[in-house]
């Protein structure tokens, strides 16, 4: 392709532009990282740019509920050990229970015989999460998405492994 013929610094100046660009605090509605492999799947000299640059592979974001494991796997292995910037999405819904009432609480129970009507905010993480724990050294950021999940029964048992983790 013409821009092949570009000196191999200015394409990789124009590659981790194209993937890192201007920094935002919007939510990415997008896989960063996808960008790379598209990059790397342009002609056999691009391909070989884009795996030589490890930093072009060291933001991981997810599509929402539909991450890409198998292009996360990649990042982490491809980044070679540089900093990563996270952005995942954290899954948000609230279930509603019946909380138990205590026999002393008489006039309460008349009210509400099969118990007291409770909400509880449930969160969970993209499934990704697991794989990049093992990383956590590596974190330079983590941007989680907040989306509300209706419907979605949830648990924290995937932040677990996070107790106790300096940020």
């Amino acid at each position: 392709c013409g821009l092949a013929a570009l000196p191999s610094e200015v394409l990789s100046s124009i590659f981790s532009f194209a993937v890192h660009g201007f920094p935002s605090n919007k939510p990415l509605g997008f896989s960063v990282p996808l960008i790379s492999m598209r990059l790397s799947h342009v002609c056999r000299h691009f391909r070989d740019l884009v795996l030589a640059n490890p930093h072009l592979w060291t933001q991981i974001s997810t599509t929402p509920r539909n991450p890409e494991v198998g292009l996360v796997e990649a990042c982490i292995q491809r980044s070679k050990g540089r900093p990563l910037d996270i952005h995942l999405n954290l899954y948000a819904s609230e279930v509603k229970y019946l909380a138990p009432i205590e026999p002393a609480l008489v006039a309460l129970r008349r009210l509400f015989p099969e118990g007291y009507p409770m909400k509880r905010q449930n969160l969970e993480c993209d499934s990704v999460l697991s794989l990049l724990i093992p990383h956590l050294q590596r974190w330079r950021g983590l941007h989680l998405n907040y989306m509300e999940a209706e419907g979605f029964v949830g648990s924290t048992e995937i932040f677990e492994p996070l107790e106790g983790a300096l940020f």
